[in-house]
C-alpha cells in the first residue's frame, strides 16, 4: 500500500491538482487543524476551496484534526522557527512531543486499513515534509501497516 503525503504551499494550484489526479489520489485526508493556507497564490488550499477542486476531480475530503499538532505544540514550533531555532536542532524534541499527544495515537490506532485502500494522500500547508507532522502521521500509519510505502509528493 502507498500513502502519499503532499504540502499546499510548495504548489501553485493547477500543478497541486494536477499531481494528485496524475498519481491517483482518491481519498485526500487534511492534516492541519485550521485547514488554511496564507496568501493568495495558496488560497486553493483553503477548506473549502480544497473540497470544491477535489470534488470536480473525484477525490474524497476529508479533515482529521486529531492529526494535527495540538495548539499549544505547534505555537511552541513555530515561536521558535521564527526566533530563528534551526528545524534540524528542534526536530528530534518536536516529533517526541507529538507523538505523545494522545488523541493523534488514539485516532491512528482507530483507523481502519480499508479506510485506506483507495490511494490516500496526507495534506498539510508545509511546502517540504521534512520537518512537518505529515512525516510523523505517515510514519505512524507505516509502522501500524508494515506494507505501507510512504511517497512525499513534491514540484
Amino acid at each position: 500500500m502507498k500513502l502519499f503525503t503532499i504540502g499546499v504551499t510548495a504548489w501553485n494550484q493547477r500543478d497541486f491538482f494536477d499531481a494528485l489526479s496524475g498519481h491517483g489520489i482518491k481519498r485526500v485526508v487534511d492534516v492541519r487543524r485550521r485547514a488554511a493556507a496564507r496568501g493568495a497564490e495558496h488560497a486553493f488550499g483553503n477548506k473549502a476551496r480544497l473540497e470544491r477542486g477535489l470534488a470536480e476531480l473525484g477525490i474524497t475530503y476529508v479533515q482529521v484534526k486529531e492529526l494535527a499538532p495540538q495548539e499549544q505544540l505547534w505555537k511552541t514550533w513555530y515561536a521558535k522557527l521564527r526566533g530563528g531555532a534551526n528545524p534540524a536542532e528542534i526536530w528530534g524534541a518536536h516529533k517526541a512531543r507529538f507523538l505523545k499527544q494522545s488523541e493523534t495515537v488514539e485516532c491512528v490506532d482507530s483507523s481502519a486499513k480499508s479506510d485506506f485502500r483507495a490511494p490516500t494522500c496526507l495534506v498539510c500547508t508545509c511546502r517540504s515534509h521534512e520537518f512537518c507532522h505529515r512525516l510523523i502521521v505517515a510514519e505512524m500509519f507505516a509502522h501500524k501497516w508494515p506494507d505501507t510505502k510512504i511517497v512525499h509528493l513534491k514540484p
